[in-house]
This record gives C-alpha cells, sequence and structure tokens, in this order.
C-alpha cells in the first residue's frame, strides 16, 4: 500500500510521492502534514480511484431536480418556451429510471462492499427505501410524460408532484450518504 499523508489545517490527503512544498489545497507548508492510515480496503479504494460515484449517483439527482424545475416552467411560460420546457422534461423523464436503476445497482453494490451485511446499517436500510421509491417514482414519470399529452392540466399537475417527490426522494438520499461517507469498514 502506498504511504499517504493528511494535512492538519484542511484534511487533504495524499501520497509522499506526490506531496510537494505545499499543500495542494490549503498552501498550508508540507510541515503541516502528518501519516495517514486509509480505512477503506485496497479493493474498495481501486472501486472509487475510478471516479464513477460522481456519474452514477448524481446524475438522477441532477435529473430530478431539472425536472422538478422544468415542471414549474409550464405555470410560467407559454408558447414556444412552454413547448420547449415540456420536450425537456419528456427527455429527462424517459432518461431518470435507466439512471435511477444504475445508480441503485451501484450503491446497493458499495454497500455491500463496505458493509458486508447491508441489512445491519440503518441508514443504508433507509437509503434502500429512498432508492425504491424513486425507483417508482421515476418509473411512473416516465410513463406519465410518455403516455399521457403533457399538454393537459391534470398531467402537468401530475408530473409535478411526481417531480417533486423525485427531487426530495434524491436530497434525501444525498444527505444519507454523506453520513456514511466517511464510515469505518469493517474488517479494515
Amino acid at each position: 500500500m502506498i504511504p499517504l499523508v493528511r494535512c492538519r489545517v484542511c484534511g487533504f490527503i495524499t501520497t509522499e510521492k506526490k506531496l510537494k512544498d505545499k499543500c495542494a489545497a490549503c498552501g498550508a507548508p508540507r510541515s503541516a502534514f502528518i501519516p495517514y492510515t486509509d480505512s477503506v480496503s485496497e479493493r474498495r479504494r481501486r472501486i472509487l480511484d475510478l471516479n464513477l460515484h460522481p456519474m452514477v449517483v448524481h446524475f438522477p439527482q441532477a435529473f430530478a431536480t431539472f425536472i422538478f424545475a422544468l415542471s414549474i416552467t409550464p405555470l410560467i411560460f407559454k408558447g414556444y418556451l412552454q413547448t420547449l420546457f415540456l420536450s425537456s422534461i419528456k427527455v429527462l423523464s424517459l432518461v431518470l429510471p435507466l439512471a435511477v436503476a444504475a445508480s441503485f445497482l451501484a450503491g446497493y453494490l458499495d454497500g455491500r462492499t463496505r458493509f458486508k451485511k447491508v441489512q445491519r446499517s440503518p441508514i443504508l436500510k433507509k437509503k434502500i427505501v429512498f432508492a425504491a421509491i424513486l425507483v417508482i417514482v421515476s418509473l411512473a414519470l416516465a410513463l406519465l410524460t410518455w403516455l399521457k399529452a403533457l399538454s393537459l392540466p391534470g398531467t402537468q399537475a401530475a408530473v409535478l408532484a411526481l417531480a417533486l417527490v423525485a427531487f426530495v426522494c434524491s436530497l434525501v438520499l444525498g444527505v444519507l450518504g454523506q453520513k456514511i461517507l466517511g464510515s469505518a469498514m469493517p474488517g479494515d
């Protein structure tokens, strides 16, 4: 395992080999660094170093946020802009279930890698519940936007309600994920 060091000032972690005269994050002198032992297993670190997390996890959050924001716009805009925003909702709603399913699978596999037995973690249990709700809501949103005419007033209200639920689920999942970000890994 490559020796790591951590900046005492800002918490920045790097390898001893990459350490320069100053901290790359805050500019503290080299003397501010202390040895650091990573609590993440080497297997999980290799997975994390692929940097797939931002794409797999944050795309669905971004889609849910944009769908919610865009679902408000037909109440404000009419004509061409309304048509444009409704088309955007339609496209994002079609992609959202795929992104959510990929995120759900990646999160579940990550939980299994980190915690071995997912059922022991109360936070992971909550994440699974909110992720399942998000899967169902994203499928309903896709079906609603593609099978119904978005120009109907009742459909727009339903899309807005579903988009709000998806947005809230995304927020909750983000908060729960942040709570376990630095968790010690069993067996490490």
